[in-house]
């Protein structure tokens, strides 16, 4: 009698390989690099995206800020039948001001995008009818004003 007893047919070292190449759990170095290199593509091709986005967002900010600026001069023009010293003069009354009726800027002066003041001017040497108003921008922006070059 056979003391040792089979549980199934035998198997080759092929085979037995196979099975435990397939318990193994991991990822290959090769897995992994193209992981790392699809995830650089896509970074490649949507940073500049969203830097340019920025850009733009950042531009019609200060052009915006420059409106609600505009509007808040021909206000305090309206009210005192000049235009201010200064931007200034929109948060806290002039001792020069007759009809002041402010703050023409319920939440202050703003910074233009780029942490900066914005330039005011009157008269203006661009608009010589009434005032220059602008912000120096950033290198990629540049000036950013209430003119037009032209």
């Amino acid at each position: 009698m056979n003391r040792h007893r089979e549980t199934g047919p035998r198997k080759g070292p092929l085979v037995a390989a196979a099975q435990r190449k397939r318990t193994r759990s991991g990822f290959t170095l090769i897995e992994i690099l193209l992981v790392v290199v699809i995830i650089g593509l896509l970074l490649g091709i949507g940073v500049p995206n969203l830097v340019s986005r920025l850009r733009g967002a950042e531009r019609t900010r200060a052009q915006a800020d420059i409106k609600a600026i505009s509007m808040a001069l021909d206000m305090y023009r309206m009210d005192n039948g000049t235009y201010p010293p200064n931007l200034q003069a929109l948060i806290t009354r002039p001792e020069s001001s007759r009809n002041w009726d402010g703050p023409y800027m319920e939440e202050g002066l703003p910074k233009d995008p780029w942490g900066g003041d914005y330039l005011y001017q009157y008269p203006g040497t661009r608009r010589t009818h009434s005032f220059d108003l602008h912000t120096q921008g950033s290198a990629e922006t540049g000036p950013i004003t209430n003119w037009t070059e032209g």
